[in-house]
């Protein structure tokens, strides 16, 4: 899919603070906890971690990892002002078609309540549901 004004590209060493950003926003997350989790992520070599920028702001962020011809896709974040614009679905996109160039027959990810219709839209399919249990609120 296309999204006006959006340039994807692999990401350069200078913007992995900016992507952690992006995630943490997204997620609401902090961005030391990601910091680490994605250092250890990005740094396999079957990883390929993508930015989407508008205007040279970089607005979006996905991590693909291709193993033994399978394409996950993880971590697809839009900062909250330019959602719903195809961002996160044209990254999705880059992001499967590289694994399938690669090798890969097939992708898959975990959605947001957020994220499921604009996969559904892609062509990606449920196969599973499952519960995530968190710790309960602090009283």
């Amino acid at each position: 899919p296309a999204a006006d004004g959006l340039a994807i590209g692999l990401i350069a060493d200078g913007e992995i603070a900016a992507s952690t950003a992006v995630l943490s926003v997204s997620f609401g997350m902090p961005e030391d906890v990601l910091s680490a989790y994605l250092g250890a992520c990005g740094a396999l070599p079957e990883a390929s971690w993508y930015v989407s920028r508008v205007d040279d702001d970089l607005v979006a962020t996905a991590l693909g990892i291709t193993i033994d011809g399978v394409t996950g896709v993880f971590n697809v974040a839009t900062l909250p002002g330019h959602r719903g614009r195809g961002h996160g679905a044209a990254l999705t996109a880059r992001v499967v078609q590289d694994g399938f160039e690669s090798g890969a027959r097939l992708a898959f990810l975990q959605s947001s309540k957020l994220g499921h219709p604009v996969y559904r839209r892609l062509g990606f399919r449920d196969v599973e549901e499952y519960v995530l249990l968190t710790r309960p609120a602090a009283a």
